[in-house]
């Protein structure tokens, strides 16, 4: 998202915003101070978070991140509309919108879910043992607005419909696109080039949906 604010959407002051995108340092790396872990260290929680824990709901990455945006909003140096704070991200960073959200369902007022699996293993079906741990997630964060990406030959398909189904059946707020042929890379470079999803992300605001 970051490099289509400025090469896209430069001009349009109703997208300014400030842009953070925190990367998971090497396994041997340091993790910048003050930021260092208050989770435990990302381990796969099964069957439900099996793989590429890192970004699991207590891990340190999650809770480091959210640590950082708290921050930045206390800040007087800056001005951050409280919000008004969003997520997006493909892939590794769309199974982080999952954890996210369920880690911070007050911070955020909306998101751009691009191929990320709320549940099981990356690119594989929900097994339906895990629907019943799937509700008792979604319950958590199905009034925020989400908005799902996926491309049509990606098996990431799978997990993004199973947790889109289960916002709508609970009430929730939520939009599915899928892209038909199109592979698991190729649905974020749509997305976020696509002035209507984008201004959609930037039109949600937690007062707003408090009102409604």
């Amino acid at each position: 998202m970051p490099r289509f604010l400025f090469a896209q959407y430069l001009n349009e002051t109703d997208l300014e915003c400030i842009s953070i995108v925190p990367q998971i340092p090497p396994l041997d790396g340091q993790i910048p101070m003050p930021y260092y872990p208050t989770g435990n260290d990302g381990d796969p929680t099964y069957p439900e978070h099996p793989d590429w824990a890192a970004v699991n709901e207590n891990g340190w990455y999650n809770q480091a991140c959210l640590s950082l945006i708290r921050d930045l909003i206390k800040s007087t140096s800056i001005n951050v509309d409280s919000d008004r704070i969003y997520y997006t991200g493909l892939s590794y960073g769309g199974k982080a919108c999952w954890e996210f959200l369920k880690s911070a369902p007050e911070l955020f007022a909306g998101a751009l879910c691009c191929a990320g699996w709320p549940i099981g293993y990356a690119y594989s079906n929900p097994d339906p043992d895990l629907l019943d741990e799937l509700a008792v997630e979604v319950a958590i964060y199905k009034d925020m607005p989400v908005w799902i990406f996926v491309g049509g030959a990606d098996a990431m398909r799978y997990g993004s419909i199973a947790v889109y189904n289960e916002i709508i059946s609970q009430g929730g707020t939520a939009y599915y696109t899928e892209y038909p042929g199109v592979d698991h890379v190729g649905s974020c470079t749509r997305t976020w080039s696509n002035s209507i999803s984008t201004h959609w992300l930037f039109q949600q605001s937690i007062i707003f949906r408090q009102e409604n």
